[in-house]
């Protein structure tokens, strides 16, 4: 079985709009609303009218744009703007502080109370729960996030790389970090998502296909960040987010990942391989 996610869905409205159209033809499962950004509503919105299949969940988002609780009542995890100023690596450091334990179950209450508004208003499917940069891995978050995933019986991601050749020194670094933050935890599902993070185009598909053929009784996630960028600065893209997701959704790489889940012999392979339709999460048993 094979699951892709989308993430940073609500980031634009041209990532937006990769989404949903790679979606409506079967090319994704599920995606994974950045609820903190200005265009979450309008893309659920789109997902009940052009895409109700599409498994929907949240991206729990601590480093990049502006809170949803309110900005006095998480000071150590945002600017005088309201605007997230920490990265994985100094919430890592200081994540099991007690205040600031404190102050994240507050910022992740306002976002899936968040999300699950927007579910109830458009009458989406939620199935899935994951964050972005995979802050949820850090065993303080998690420990946060994982009794609601257990009581909205989701499916909360583990980030743990499949994949092991040809990473780059910085893919090598975050493997090991990320493998050390979630040692011991169990999953359902194989993950696949760090080796190529960002860069799944129809060369790294194929690698990843031909790891999935090998054992086809496993259940897998393939996490790509398609995009329909276009180099004009009217997209409407989320201004007030990190240089890093400016830089990362501004990247080649975005319609690259999109046009890869398009192409009609990416389509072909996984049918070959008897893995379309792709499966969902709710597919994902006890």
């Amino acid at each position: 079985m094979l699951i892709i996610t989308a993430d940073d869905f609500g980031f634009s409205p041209s990532r937006n709009e990769a989404i949903l159209a790679a979606a409506y033809r079967g090319r994704l499962s599920a995606t994974s609303v950045l609820v903190n950004m200005p265009y979450a509503e309008e893309a659920c919105q789109q997902v009940q009218q052009h895409a109700r299949e599409l498994g929907i969940g949240l991206h729990f988002n601590l480093t990049s744009g502006a809170c949803v609780a309110p900005a006095d009542s998480i000071p150590l995890l945002v600017d005088n703007l309201g605007m997230f100023c920490n990265n994985f690596i100094k919430l890592w450091r200081f994540a099991a502080m007690p205040e600031f334990r404190e102050q994240i179950a507050i910022e992740f209450n306002a976002q899936h109370e968040k999300m699950l508004k927007i579910g109830r208003m458009f009458n989406l499917r939620i199935d899935h729960l994951d964050s972005h940069q995979h802050i949820h891995a850090i065993p303080a978050i998690r420990e946060i996030i994982e009794p609601t995933a257990a009581k909205q019986k989701v499916l909360l991601r583990v980030p743990r790389e499949l994949l092991g050749n040809e990473l780059s020194l910085v893919g090598m670094l975050k493997r090991a970090i990320l493998n050390h933050c979630i040692k011991g935890v169990k999953s359902r599902v194989s993950y696949i998502g760090v080796m190529y993070s960002g860069s799944i185009g129809q060369q790294q598909w194929t690698k990843i296909i031909m790891r999935i053929s090998k054992d086809k009784s496993q259940i897998y996630e393939v996490n790509v960040h398609p995009g329909m960028y276009m180099g004009h600065e009217s997209d409407g893209e989320a201004v007030l987010c990190s240089q890093a997701d400016r830089n990362f959704h501004r990247s080649k790489w975005r319609i690259q990942e999109f046009n890869a889940l398009l192409d009609t012999e990416f389509a072909d392979t996984l049918r070959k391989e008897h893995l379309f339709p792709l499966a969902k999460f709710s597919d994902v048993k006890d």
